[in-house]
Parts: C-alpha cells; structure tokens; sequence
C-alpha cells in the first residue's frame, strides 16, 4: 500500500470539522475513501463538497463527521447547519435542485458506518437540536440514513416522511420494457414517431465528457425556451448561486467522465435535451427540457425513449433510470419499480430538539383529528385579531 495514503487513514481522528477552510485537510483521507468506495460517485468528490458548501452555505456552517474504525477513518458524512429561529438544525447537502445526498463510505464498512457516524452525532449533541436528513432513496446504500434498530440503540426520537420517486428498471431487454407499458402509451410513442419521420430530418445524439460540457449552454437555451422559462423555474431564471451550481457540477461530472447529454435534433435543429449521470448502478436523470414550438411531436417522451433504449442496451451495468420525485403528470406511465423517497428527522437530546418533537406530535395529532386542526386555526386567527 503507498505509505502517503496509509499514513492518512491510521492518522484519523475524531472530531467535526466546521469550517470550509478545513475541507483541503482532509482530501488525503477522503480521495482515498472515495477511491475505495463502491459508488465512487461524483457527488461524493471532494470537488462537489466544496462546491455545494460554497454556493449553498456559510463557511462556518459546515459541519463534516468522520465514521472511524479501529483507528482508520472509514466515512465521511457531510452536513450543513442551518437556524430555523432558535433551532438549530443539521441538514443534508439537499436543497429543491440537489436531490441526491449520500455518506461517502469505505466498502466492505456499509454495515457498521451507521453505528459509528450516530456515535459521532451523540459526541456533538449539544451543538444541534434537529437532524434533518432528506431525499434519500429505497434503492440506496443507506434507505433513511439510520435503520429504525440503530435507532432504537438510542434515546433518540425520529419521524419518516416519504414520497414516490420514479424509476425505470433496466433488467430485462428493451423490448420487454417497451412491452410493459400500457397499450395507450405505447400508441402515443409509435404515433409520435411516425409524426417525426414526416416532420423532417431527425437524429438522436448524445454527448459525453468536455464535447458536453461545450454543448451545455445549448441545454441551457432549450430548457428555458418553454414553460420553466415562463414560470421562472429554469437554470437561466434562477438566482447567481444555482447558475454557479449547475455550471460547476457539469465541470465535475465531465471531469469523472460521468456528464451523458442527450438530444433530439429535427432538421439539425435541437428540440429536446436531457442531461444526466451515473451513480453506481442507477442513472441519475437531472434535468430535462424541450423546445415547445414542438410540443406537438412530445419531444421528451420520444427522447426519454430512446434514453431507455440506448442505456439498456449500452451500460449493462446500470439496473435503472432514476426520474426523482414529483410525478409531473407523465412519470409514472414509464417508471415501474416501487421506489421511495425518505425524509428522515431525528429530535437531539437538547431542550430544543425535544420541543420540537412535541410541536411535531401535536401537529400530526391535529391532522389526524377532523375538523380539529381548523378549529385550532380559527381560534389563533381569531387571537390574533382580538390584540
């Protein structure tokens, strides 16, 4: 083993780290953890911490636990601290545009890792009331981030929240996938492509690495040229710190050869784009958009077609096309696997964190009632008019 390397990992010791300017300390340690672990995802470089931190949170904000193991550190879990008010809460690195927060961990160590990062958290309790731990997945290394028998090892209070999140399982052959759909959909898709065969001159391209990097703005272009644009809710729209998000995760992904970007091009005219990446075995669908002076040929749905396609029949390692949550009234005629979004909220042992479990309790308590939590709001409507 190279003695570099070596000496990083008996070196460990504990401690949080809780400022940005300590993160290049310890990229011995965690470029050789995410070398060993079984994801070696790009959202697990030590490059996309420190761009999230930088767009998305204060310097001193930054609160990073090291999981050790018999001297070794064996895991790293980023989080950031936020206040709600008087409640300070620890956060994942998620937000309405990072949708994937995961634990960078040593392989062979996924199984003790959530023992000893909750033993790290404990040292730290009186420094955090809440920890808010969301978008994580069924389908990942850590469903929730702590199995409810972790738990229950302690004195620690805990809510899950879920949601569907949509996923294409890539199992079987294209051909069996396209069977699976509803006779509906499958009408509309062979309908849409007979439209596009008379429509012109069409083709379907993807680009990969620094030849996706250069055709990123063209993505950008597409995107907002149609109701994201109009909402406000595309990448061009959004605030300085998204738009230095984006730009720089695409960097990082070309930079892990990771970056895939689809298009649909008609008349060498670019109608549909989709930008994605893999993580283990799971393609991570980020964003799509289309060019709406073509909404009549549903450009996404034959380009998410040929995505299936071309994925199953190109990277036999991947087992599905992740969507994420949020339906959007289309996802799920194509996504099959009974996947799940988890939020995970664990109460601290502070006066704070057990406060807001109450609170927490008695607003489920009150939705569970009929009629109770609008009596409850009346009367504090009615309160607040009578000062």
């Amino acid at each position: 083993m190279d003695t570099t390397v070596k000496s990083h990992a008996t070196n460990a010791s504990g401690g949080v780290i809780c400022h940005a300017d300590q993160i290049e300390r310890i990229r011995g340690e965690w470029d050789e953890l995410h070398a060993a672990s079984r994801l070696k995802s790009p959202f697990l470089t030590i490059e996309y911490l420190r761009l999230w931190y930088s767009c998305f949170a204060e310097p001193d904000k930054v609160r990073l636990y090291r999981a050790i193991h018999d001297g070794e550190t064996v895991g790293f879990l980023p989080l950031v601290l936020r206040r709600k008010g008087p409640i300070r809460i620890l956060s994942s690195l998620t937000n309405d545009h990072c949708l994937l927060s995961e634990p960078l961990v040593r392989q062979g160590e996924e199984a003790s890792f959530p023992r000893l990062i909750l033993d790290e958290l404990l040292k730290d309790d009186q420094s955090w009331d809440v920890l808010e731990y969301r978008f994580s997945y069924s389908f990942s290394d850590f469903p929730g981030l702590f199995a409810d028998e972790v738990l229950d090892q302690t004195s620690l209070r805990r809510r899950r929240q879920t949601q569907p999140t949509y996923a294409q399982l890539l199992d079987n052959s294209f051909e069996d996938y396209y069977k699976s759909l509803s006779r509906n959909t499958r009408r509309l898709i062979q309908k849409k492509r007979n439209q596009l065969i008379k429509a012109g001159s069409y083709r379907y391209v993807l680009y990969q690495g620094k030849e996706a990097v250069e055709q990123w703005q063209r993505f950008r272009e597409i995107e907002d040229s149609g109701w994201k644009g109009q909402t406000g809710s595309s990448i061009a729209r959004e605030s300085t710190l998204f738009q230095r998000y984006y730009d720089g995760l695409v960097r990082i992904l070309a930079g892990q050869d990771a970056l895939q970007l689809y298009f649909l091009e008609l008349d060498g005219r670019a109608i549909a784009s989709g930008i994605g990446c893999s993580t283990g075995d799971t393609f991570q669908f980020l964003k799509s958009g289309y060019d709406e002076e073509f909404h009549f040929l549903s450009p996404s749905v034959l380009l998410l077609t040929y995505m299936t396609e071309h994925l199953s029949t190109n990277f036999p390692q991947l087992r599905r096309i992740h969507q994420f949550p949020w339906n959007y009234g289309y996802k799920d005629r194509y996504n099959f696997e009974r996947a799940t979004c988890i939020d995970t909220i664990v109460y601290g042992r502070t006066g704070r964190g057990k406060l807001v479990q109450l609170t927490h309790g008695l607003k489920a308590a009150l939705r569970r009632t009929p009629g109770l939590l609008w009596t409850v709001n009346s009367l504090r409507r009615l309160a607040g008019r009578s000062r």
